[in-house]
């Protein structure tokens, strides 16, 4: 990130179609604090995909290097560390 000056680790889960699909496109669902949620998202994902209860999508789980600072808002840099 050249807004954080840092690097970030993701993970992506591809639709079970991505592979086949050479003109198709796919809505891209950015999940934050991806390594806690990102595999019960992508699971959810997927099944309700499965379901047709919504369109397959690309889930990427991007991780967060410091909680708080990431997550919640406050005005304390101090206790980012």
């Amino acid at each position: 990130s050249a807004v954080l000056d840092e690097d970030r680790e993701y993970r992506v889960q591809l639709p079970e179609s991505y592979g086949g699909a050479k003109d198709r496109r796919y809505p891209v669902l950015y999940l934050l604090d991806g390594q806690t949620h990102f595999s019960h998202t992508a699971s959810s994902v997927a099944f309700l995909a499965a379901q047709g209860e919504i369109p397959e999508m690309i889930v990427v789980g991007i991780e967060s290097t410091v909680r708080i600072r990431d997550f919640t808002p406050t005005d304390w840099p101090g206790r980012w560390v």
